[in-house]
C-alpha cells in the first residue's frame, strides 16, 4: 500500500520556480530535496522517506531555535552550580571584565549579581531588595521577566520585598511584598550596582537577600559568591541533548510542544567538537507519537521503522530539568 504524505508538506519541498509547475500524477520532478517521484498522484517510497526526513529536520531547527533561551539559561544555571560552586539561592557577584567573558552583553564597569531559584524545591521565592543604585528583576526559565526591581521597579529605589510564586503555589495574601506569579518553577534573578563608585556599589548588591517564604520569620544570610577563582568564563558545553530538556518545560509553551511532538516527536543532539562547530543530528520516535494527544494534526500514516539512523551516538541523558 502506497504511503500518503501531507501535500502541503510536499509543497513546502518544492524550490520557488518548481512551485508553480503542474504537479505530474505520474512522473518526477526537481525541488531542493533532490528529485521527487509520484506514482498516480503519491509518492514512492524514497520520496515519502525525504519528506518526512526534510519534516524533522524543519521540526528538529525550530525547536533547537525556540528552545534558546530555556537552554541558555540552563548553561549558566549549570555553571553557577558546576564552576562557581554557587547554589540555588547564592548570589553570584561578576564585578571585572574577566568575570563577564562569557556574556553577551554586560557593562565593564557595572557589577552585577545573579542567582537562580527552584520554587519546586524551594518553594516560593523572596527577594530583599536594599533603597540604593540598583536595578534588576526576576525572570522565568524562557528569559521572560516578571518583574522589575530597584529603581526599574515598583520600589523606585526605595527599597522593598518582593514575593515570587510558582504555577502551583498557593495564594499568598502577604503585606508589604510587591507579589507575582511565575509560570515556569525555575526563576533567574539578576540585578546591577549603579552607583558610579564600584565600592558602593557592591555594597548595595550585598544587602539583597533571597530566602524561603516559609524562612520569613528566620532567613538566615544570604551567600554570595565571587567568582576570581574561575577566570575562564563560563563554560562552553561539548554538547547540549535537547531531549529530556524540552518536553519536561513546554507545558507553558504549546506551540514548542505542537511544533516538537507533530511530525516526530523529534530528539537532536547538537554535539560541538570544536567551539565554532556544531552539528546536528536528528532521529525520528515516531512510534510514540501514536499516543501523542497533539499529534491528530497528522494526516498520514507513520513508518513503521522505531530505529534511529543516529543510533551511534549513543543513548541521549541530560537528567531533569525543571519547568
Amino acid at each position: 500500500m502506497k504511503t500518503q504524505i501531507n501535500m502541503v508538506a510536499l509543497a513546502a519541498a518544492f524550490s520557488i520556480p518548481a512551485f508553480g509547475q503542474e504537479l505530474p500524477i505520474t512522473g518526477s520532478f526537481e525541488t531542493r530535496l533532490g528529485k521527487l517521484e509520484l506514482i498516480d498522484g503519491y509518492p514512492t517510497e524514497a520520496t515519502a522517506k525525504k519528506l518526512y526526513d526534510d519534516i524533522d529536520f524543519q521540526r528538529a531547527c525550530q525547536a533547537y531555535i525556540w528552545a534558546l533561551p530555556a537552554v541558555g539559561f540552563q548553561g549558566l544555571h549549570l555553571a553557577h552550580l558546576n564552576t562557581f560552586g554557587a547554589k540555588d539561592g547564592d548570589i553570584v557577584l561578576y564585578k571585572d571584565l574577566k568575570d563577564k567573558a562569557g556574556m553577551l552583553t554586560p557593562n565593564i564597569t557595572t557589577i552585577y549579581a545573579m542567582s537562580f531559584w527552584n520554587i519546586d524545591k524551594q518553594g516560593p521565592l523572596v527577594v530583599e531588595v536594599p533603597a540604593g543604585l540598583t536595578a534588576g528583576g526576576v525572570l522565568d526559565i524562557w528569559q521572560r521577566p516578571l518583574m522589575d526591581i530597584g529603581q526599574t521597579g515598583p520600589d523606585k529605589g526605595q527599597g522593598g520585598k518582593y514575593l515570587v510564586l510558582g504555577p502551583n503555589s498557593e495564594d499568598i495574601k502577604a503585606e508589604g511584598f510587591f507579589v507575582k506569579r511565575s509560570p515556569t518553577n525555575q526563576l533567574w534573578f539578576a540585578t546591577r550596582g549603579l552607583s558610579p563608585d564600584p565600592k558602593a556599589a557592591e555594597e548595595t548588591l550585598r544587602k539583597h537577600k533571597l530566602y524561603a517564604w516559609s524562612q520569613r520569620e528566620n532567613p538566615g544570610e544570604t551567600k554570595f559568591v565571587t567568582i576570581a577563582v574561575a577566570r575562564s568564563g563560563l563554560p562552553h558545553s561539548q554538547s547540549v541533548l535537547i531531549i529530556g530538556i524540552i518536553f519536561p518545560m513546554c507545558s507553558s509553551l504549546s506551540r514548542l510542544r505542537r511544533v516538537t511532538a507533530s511530525s516526530s516527536p523529534c530528539w537532536l543532539r547538537l554535539a560541538s567538537s570544536r567551539a565554532s562547530r556544531l552539528h546536528l543530528t536528528i532521529g525520528r520516535r515516531r512510534s510514540s507519537l501514536r499516543q501523542c494527544p497533539s499529534a491528530r494534526s497528522w494526516r498520514g500514516p507513520l513508518p513503521t521503522k522505531n530505529a534511529c539512523p543516529a543510533r551511534r551516538c549513543g543513548p541521549a541523558s541530560t537528567g531533569n530539568m525543571p519547568t
